[in-house]
C-alpha cells in the first residue's frame, strides 16, 4: 500500500505514469544496473520501487518565483550512480526547471537529482542527506522549491563566439525593418535588439543534432500577423504560439537543425517547442544550446 505522503503528492500534482509495462521498466533499470555493476541490495531496492510506483512525472508552479518545475521519478532510467563512502546509490530521478533545461545530461538537466542506496537512504547529487525513508522523501518532493537561476557557462559563450557573436555586435536591419513595416509588422525594440545582436549566427550545439541559427532570413510564415486573414495561412504550431503568446510574437530562428522554430515575444521571452525558455535572453539561448 502506497504511503500517505505519496497519496498527498498524487492529489496535489496529478502525476503522469509511464505507459510501459512495469516488467519492461524493471528490465531497462536492470540493464543499467548491469552497466554500473551494482550489487544485489541496490538492484532489489530499485525493483521494489518500480513494482510499487512505476515511472512517472509531474509539473508544478513555484509559489514565489512562478517557475514551472518538472519532477521525474525514473529509477535507473539513466545509468547514473552516486558513491557515498563505500556505499553505491542508484539514480531515482530529479527536479528540473522546465524553462531552463530542455536538454542536457544529468548534471545540467536537473537542478537537484536523487539517489537511493541499499538501506533506502536518499541523497542528492551533492551527497546531502534528503530522506532516510520514502515517506520523508515524498514529503520533500511535494514541498521543494528552488527559484533557480542558471549560470551562463563558458561553453555556451564559446559556442556563440565560434558562431560569430561578439560583445557589442549590432548588424544593420534597415532592409528587414523596411520590408516588415511595409507588411504591417512592427517588431518591438526588444525584438529588434535581439536580431541586431544575434541575427545570422549559425552553429552546432553541444548535443549531436542540435544545430541552431538565429534570424538568418526573414521567414514570411514566421512573421505573420495572425489577425490578417489575407496573408498566407499560418501553420498550426505558429497559430498556437501566436494565440498563446501574442500576435506580435516573431520567429527569430531555428533549433535542432531547423526542426524547431525559435520564437521571441515582444517583451523578450524566448520560446522553443511551445515552452518558455529562460528568464533572460542568455538563459534561453543556453537552454536552446543544450546546457
Amino acid at each position: 500500500m502506497k504511503d500517505i505522503n505519496f497519496i498527498r503528492l498524487k492529489e496535489l500534482y496529478h502525476p503522469v505514469f509511464s505507459e510501459n509495462p512495469i516488467d519492461s521498466q524493471i528490465a531497462e533499470a536492470m540493464r543499467n544496473a548491469d552497466r554500473l555493476h551494482l550489487e544485489a541490495p541496490v538492484r532489489d531496492r530499485i525493483t521494489e520501487l518500480l513494482s510499487e510506483y512505476g515511472c512517472f512525472h509531474f509539473t508544478k508552479t513555484e509559489r514565489i518565483s512562478g517557475d514551472v518545475l518538472k519532477f521525474h521519478f525514473f529509477p535507473l532510467y539513466f545509468p547514473y550512480d552516486l558513491e557515498n563512502n563505500q556505499d553505491r546509490a542508484a539514480f531515482l530521478g530529479g527536479y528540473r526547471n522546465r524553462s531552463c533545461s530542455l536538454y542536457g545530461n544529468e548534471e545540467t538537466r536537473y537542478i537537484e537529482s536523487f539517489y537511493i542506496d541499499a538501506a533506502g537512504v536518499i541523497r542528492n547529487q551533492d551527497h546531502r542527506l534528503i530522506a532516510k525513508n520514502l515517506t520523508d522523501f515524498w514529503a520533500y518532493i511535494a514541498e521543494r522549491e528552488y527559484d533557480y537561476h542558471p549560470e551562463i557557462t563558458e561553453d555556451v559563450m564559446r559556442i556563440m563566439r565560434r558562431a560569430g557573436w561578439y560583445e557589442g555586435r549590432k548588424i544593420n536591419l534597415d532592409a528587414l525593418l523596411e520590408e516588415s513595416m511595409a507588411d504591417d509588422i512592427f517588431p518591438s525594440d526588444v525584438q529588434i535588439a535581439f536580431i541586431e545582436e544575434f541575427g545570422g549566427l549559425r552553429g552546432s550545439a553541444r548535443l549531436e543534432g542540435l544545430g541552431f541559427w538565429f534570424a538568418s532570413a526573414r521567414m514570411r510564415r514566421c512573421f505573420q500577423n495572425i489577425a490578417n486573414s489575407a496573408k498566407e495561412q499560418v501553420w498550426t504550431l505558429e497559430r498556437s504560439i501566436l494565440q498563446k503568446y501574442g500576435a506580435d510574437t516573431l520567429c527569430v530562428g531555428y533549433g535542432n537543425e531547423g526542426d524547431f522554430p525559435i520564437f521571441l515575444t515582444s517583451d523578450g521571452q524566448l520560446i522553443l517547442r511551445d515552452v518558455k525558455v529562460g528568464r533572460t535572453i542568455w538563459e534561453g539561448i543556453q537552454c536552446i544550446l543544450g546546457y
